[in-house]
């Protein structure tokens, strides 16, 4: 939603939430205040946990508790996290195998204040020389950063990291020297572990917010 429209909805008086949740937690886990999404004070956030609720980063590679603004796995925690997964009604005898713990999937930090701001999901991460990159950043960075015109796709194996750039002509060479630097820069990747190439149309989900299909055939 664009800030004109957020404003537009103010103006008719209209309080619009920005929430976060997913369905092990009945739906909801945190809440962004609408004052600071007016006033943009916390513009990109999720909010905060609702009543009852507590969130935490956990790092990727350790498992232990992050601190503000590193980036690891949501984490959250709450009396409505549910029980836990059935495949039949025995599974119902269980008991509470979450203990109210419910690991999100969901890549993000917190800020020095406790919101919390999502920048990725956990399987959109690749695992090259040891160490851990989220393909959803890299795709925000060259967007962004590098590419400021052209639409990117970024997904990867333990291998390689491959970029698909939406554009009908062959990326050149000053190009790709460019987008490699940037990215041996930001990330410190290895130039063999880079691949760039140019695809007519990036495929698309066919939902409102055209996501991008992160097949690594499509890629490669």
């Amino acid at each position: 939603m664009s800030r004109d429209s957020e404003q537009k909805k103010f103006k008719n008086n209209i309080r619009f939430y920005i929430m976060y949740g997913q369905t092990e937690a009945t739906a909801r886990m945190t809440c962004l205040p609408y004052e600071k999404l007016w006033n943009g004070e916390k513009t990109g956030s999720v909010g905060i946990p609702i009543s009852g609720g507590k969130v935490h980063i956990e790092d990727l590679n350790t498992g232990k508790k992050c601190h503000a603004y590193e980036r690891g796995e949501i984490i959250y925690t709450g009396d409505n996290v549910c029980m836990g997964y059935a495949e039949s009604y025995k599974d119902l005898e269980s008991g509470y195998n979450n203990e109210n713990i419910l690991k999100t999937g969901d890549i993000g930090y917190v800020d020095k204040d406790d919101y919390l701001y999502i920048t990725g999901r956990l399987k959109h991460i690749v695992k090259l020389h040891g160490k851990r990159y989220n393909t959803d950043e890299i795709e925000d960075f060259l967007e962004s950063v590098v590419l400021e015109s052209k639409e990117v796709c970024v997904t990867g194996d333990d291998r390689r990291v491959y970029i698909a750039i939406e554009c009908d002509e062959v990326i050149d060479h000053q190009m790709t020297a460019y987008i490699l630097k940037a990215l041996i820069k930001e990330y410190n990747l290895k130039k063999s572990e880079i691949i760039i190439k140019n695809i007519g149309e990036i495929p698309r989900l066919h939902n409102e917010y055209k996501s991008k299909v992160k097949y690594m055939k499509t890629y490669k």
